[in-house]
């Protein structure tokens, strides 16, 4: 048993692990001096985002704070990859009943942890259903297979432990817990963006803590912020999104978006689309 989960450590790293290119106008990378590799979570889009060299290459579902423990907007760094994590309950009512748990499946925060401030962390989990879901008590957790990738991916380019047999130890030795130090802080920047623009597509996520109070103002502010004139922007277009967005994302076209110009200004605007979006 334990040398089949070794194998599948090791296959989800070199088997099946591949970056993905995102294709994405937002989110900008985070950036320390000297940072090579920064992550970026978007609270409302329960995405976390990689970036290499500035460059976004992955992207993995999270499960946020829920209402009553809402994730908070900060920004930080992970400086260690912790594998085979204990679980200490905080000192939160929440926890009162919850003892220290060992590392092993009913860990809360799976095989793999890296650590923020205010307590906060970035981890697997044993509740796997609740990832991509408003569930947590602040921390975001991941997919167990998706936390090993990222922890690797860590590790692997940010300090000399790149064996891969690594992997396979930490398996066969899940008692035992391994902390490995990073060569340098990997930035993290967790941001309430609901609105993103990717390519000629607005894609707007529900607003799950409610702090979104001009909808108007954060849709033109994402256009504004790409190059995008917001002068025929429709407050009337805008409304009757807002109507319609509750629990489910919406994908809206920006010309959808906009009162209907006049012909010249038409082509105008289709000539700006393209010097943007080649």
């Amino acid at each position: 048993m334990v040398r089949n989960l070794g194998r599948l450590l090791l296959a989800l790293v070199f088997g099946s692990f591949s970056l993905r290119p995102v294709l994405a106008q937002q989110p900008t990378p985070p950036m320390l001096e000297n940072s090579d590799i920064s992550l970026e979570v978007n609270i409302p889009v329960k995405e976390l985002t990689v970036f290499d060299h500035g460059k976004a290459v992955e992207s993995f579902p999270v499960a946020i704070g829920q209402l009553a423990y809402k994730s908070i907007v900060m920004q930080d760094a992970i400086k260690v990859v912790e594998w085979n994590p204990w679980w200490f309950p905080p000192p939160s009512p929440w926890a009162r009943d919850e003892h220290i748990t060992p590392p092993g499946p009913h860990n809360p925060l799976g095989p793999v942890k890296m650590a923020l401030g205010n307590g906060i962390r970035i981890h697997g989990t044993n509740k796997d259903k609740s990832v991509g879901r408003a569930a947590s008590h602040g921390c975001f957790r991941m997919h167990n297979e998706d936390a090993i990738k990222l922890g690797w991916y860590l590790q692997s380019h940010l300090t000399e432990q790149k064996d891969p047999s690594l992997l396979a130890t930490y398996a066969q030795n899940r008692r035992r817990t391994y902390h490995v130090a990073l060569s340098q802080p990997v930035p993290v920047k967790v941001v309430y963006e609901p609105v993103v623009l990717r390519d000629r597509f607005l894609y707007l996520y529900p607003d799950v803590y409610g702090r979104i109070h001009n909808w108007f103002e954060t849709i033109a502010s994402v256009l504004q912020s790409n190059g995008i004139s917001t002068g025929q922007l429709s407050t009337q277009r805008v409304n009757e999104l807002k109507r319609i967005l509750k629990q489910d994302l919406l994908t809206v076209s920006i010309s959808d978006l906009l009162n209907q110009p006049e012909q010249a200004d038409q082509a105008d605007l289709d000539t700006s689309f393209a010097q943007l979006f080649p």
